[in-house]
């Protein structure tokens, strides 16, 4: 978390401490939301952070989409190769990408210079519009041609967008439960509590025994 931090200038904005606490409550909050466990949150972003970081993506946003993919099944290695591999090739191949989507390629570049997180998002909403005229494995091995120009293995990397396609309204509610749980930093403090209060009760109820006991034998 804490090299995270510094790759995405989080902890020059906010601060070592502070910038933990928000990383750490977004992760928290996110495998609380789904069965994404925390370990591979921080290893996807971890993979995600060198070309996460200069598309302009942010840790909370990275994170929604390994909270997804983790929730349904997918392998942190071949999903962060995977997106890092789209994000590279959709601004230059974004005519290709258009034109088998249906999309405004004009459109879709503009969107990508603006945001990745947005043109990502168009290109995944484009995909799960597509795949509801046939399928989402038809609708992802379409784009076949695309992926393997980039070095991937089409049926690998079907398998991942097909999940976000398939799961975008979950992909961009997880984005807006991460940046409110980044915002808020104050999630990882509660659970630190809570794990402190229980242990803490245990230490009393312990200390409890042994003054009956000490009672018990004089």
């Amino acid at each position: 978390i804490a090299k995270l931090t510094n790759i995405f200038g989080v902890e020059k904005l906010l601060g070592t401490r502070d910038a933990m606490l928000a990383v750490g409550s977004t992760v928290n909050v996110l495998s609380q939301n789904c069965t994404a466990s925390k370990p591979y949150l921080v290893e996807f972003a971890q993979r995600m952070a060198g070309i996460g970081s200069q598309a302009g993506l942010t840790i909370p946003q990275i994170l929604a989409f390994g909270a997804v993919l983790d929730a349904n099944g997918q392998k942190v290695e071949m999903s962060a190769t995977a997106i890092q591999k789209v994000i590279m090739n959709l601004a230059n191949k974004n005519h290709e990408f258009a034109k088998t989507l249906g999309l405004d390629a004009d459109l879709l570049n503009k969107t990508l210079k603006n945001s990745a997180k947005d043109g990502l998002l168009m290109f995944l909403d484009a995909l799960h519009a597509l795949s509801e005229k046939s399928s989402f494995t038809n609708a992802t091995m379409i784009l076949a041609p695309a992926f393997k120009d980039m070095g991937l293995d089409a049926a690998r990397v079907s398998q991942v967008l097909s999940t976000l396609a398939k799961h975008i309204d979950e992909v961009k509610w997880q984005m807006g439960e991460a940046d409110k749980a980044f915002r808020e930093a104050s999630s990882a403090t509660r659970e630190y509590e809570i794990f402190n209060n229980t242990a803490q009760a245990s230490i009393d109820k312990a200390k409890k025994r042994v003054n009956e006991l000490a009672i018990q034998l004089g």
